[in-house]
């Protein structure tokens, strides 16, 4: 469940994704304390890495490119 509390590996903390939105995405929140989505389905992203591994592992996204 996304919606839950989302913690960020300190490594990551700076690094972003680009990805695209293959399944409709809730709003949830980051260990940051700001709220991610909701992201439709086909809508293209500019999330922390973070997020997108979270999302990436469970086939929500696909990731294009990470900055």
């Amino acid at each position: 469940d996304l919606r839950r509390f989302v913690s960020q590996p300190l490594r990551n903390r700076d690094k972003k994704a680009l990805a695209i939105v293959l399944k409709d995405v809730d709003r949830f929140v980051g260990e940051n304390g700001r709220e991610y989505g909701p992201y439709p389905a086909g809508c293209l992203v500019n999330i922390p890495y973070y997020v997108a591994r979270l999302l990436e592992e469970r086939g929500i996204i696909e990731e294009i490119f990470i900055t």
